[in-house]
């Protein structure tokens, strides 16, 4: 586990930093920033966090259609657990590609989505990434309507 190493990290200001990034170079969508009024400290790898909050939001921006939302929150989840979500109102994933979209080299029907280029590495890799930290990372969606990714963080 990568956090007995670490330092406690501000998980909300690398959000904020990825929100920054995201409303300064792609205009097409509109971003929406939740932010969180108490500290949302977690324990782990910064770089490697920011890392896996950038290829989530890299995937909202591929999968939804030019001007609907993204939200980007960092938040304290029930039982004081640090988390941070993104959230798209895409394409959405279907039932059966849920079960299947952390895995290698996996990708979703394409399709529904023929013109995004996809290697299917990135949610492996934040599975990874979140799994060396001793999170947990969960999906919902709903076709035609939005996907929300939940990472968990230890404290």
């Amino acid at each position: 586990n990568i956090c007995k190493n670490k330092v406690n990290q501000f998980v909300q200001f690398k959000i904020k930093e990825i929100y920054d990034e995201y409303t300064m170079v792609d205009k097409t969508h509109n971003y929406i920033l939740n932010d969180s009024k108490e500290d949302v400290i977690a324990c782990g790898d910064s770089a490697m966090i920011k890392q896996t909050a950038r290829i989530l939001v890299d995937n909202a921006v591929k999968y939804t259609p030019k001007g609907n939302d993204i939200i980007v929150s960092a938040f304290m989840e029930q039982g004081n657990i640090p988390a941070f979500e993104v959230q798209d109102y895409g394409i959405g994933i279907s039932g059966e590609d849920i079960s299947k979209v952390f895995e290698r080299f996996y990708k979703v029907d394409q399709s529904r989505s023929t013109d995004v280029k996809s290697t299917g590495l990135g949610l492996y890799l934040i599975k990874s990434i979140i799994e060396l930290h001793g999170g947990t990372i969960t999906v919902e969606s709903e076709v035609d309507n939005f996907t929300r990714f939940t990472v968990k963080l230890p404290k």
